[in-house]
């Protein structure tokens, strides 16, 4: 299976749509200039964090800027680790591609794809170094070569 990211892969979504952190078969993803992949968005993730003690320091009659101040933070830390290139180093994709070199990269999977229909299938005959990582990272059983 292959992925092309085009904007925002996020949460469930991303997973259940073949995101190669959870679907082992997965064989290649690509993304682009304005991908970003993450578990949700930063400033819903400060929001998450946060609500309660700034409720708790209004209450209190204090300050919120300290809460706001690593709201902020949380939410920089958020876009930061969400960006294409961030994504391509960390293995959320295999490739940073332009957009109109997308269907060459479509064309050449597919053609490799029907060339060898066995070299790449739910059976992990295609091994990739992201799957294998992925497997010890889950501690799924790695797939025995065909003999």
């Amino acid at each position: 299976m292959m992925l092309v990211v085009l904007r925002k892969g996020t949460a469930a979504a991303h997973y259940v749509l073949g995101g190669p952190t959870a679907n082992n078969n997965n064989a290649f993803t690509l993304g682009t200039a304005a991908t970003e992949i993450n578990v949700m968005h930063g400033e819903t993730a400060a929001a998450a964090s946060y609500a309660r003690r700034l409720v708790k320091e209004k209450d209190g009659g204090k300050s919120l800027d300290p809460v706001i101040d690593k709201m902020n933070k949380l939410v920089k830390h958020y876009e930061d680790t969400s960006r294409p290139f961030y994504c391509a180093k960390t293995g959320f994709v295999d490739e940073v591609v332009r957009y109109e070199k997308i269907r060459n990269y479509m064309v050449a999977f597919a053609n490799g794809v029907y060339q060898n229909p066995r070299s790449i299938c739910p059976q992990h005959h295609m091994i990739l170094p992201r799957m294998i990582q992925s497997q010890v990272v889950t501690g799924l059983p790695r797939p025995e070569a065909k003999k």
